[in-house]
């Protein structure tokens, strides 16, 4: 199972405060509306790969941002 979506890490606080959305659109929307002060310069496509739901769950519910097989990340500056 894959997932694909767009993150600006939050620098000043948990990463559970990164904002990460569906499209890149709607990603630099979201910093647009809180304020780029605090969040990285870039803004990353990641692509992930779980083993079942239940690994998607966990990571979606985890403090510490998600986990799984991360199968590819490149960033584009802002």
């Amino acid at each position: 199972m894959k997932l694909t979506f767009w993150e600006i890490e939050c620098e000043r606080d948990s990463s559970c405060y990164s904002i990460r959305e569906q499209t890149k659109k709607a990603a630099l929307q979201v910093l647009n509306d809180d304020g780029p002060s605090g969040y990285a310069n870039v803004i990353d496509r990641v692509t992930i790969e779980y083993d079942n739901g239940f690994d998607m769950l966990q990571a979606c519910t985890n403090e510490d941002g998600y986990y799984g097989l991360v199968i590819e990340r490149k960033s584009f500056k802002i």
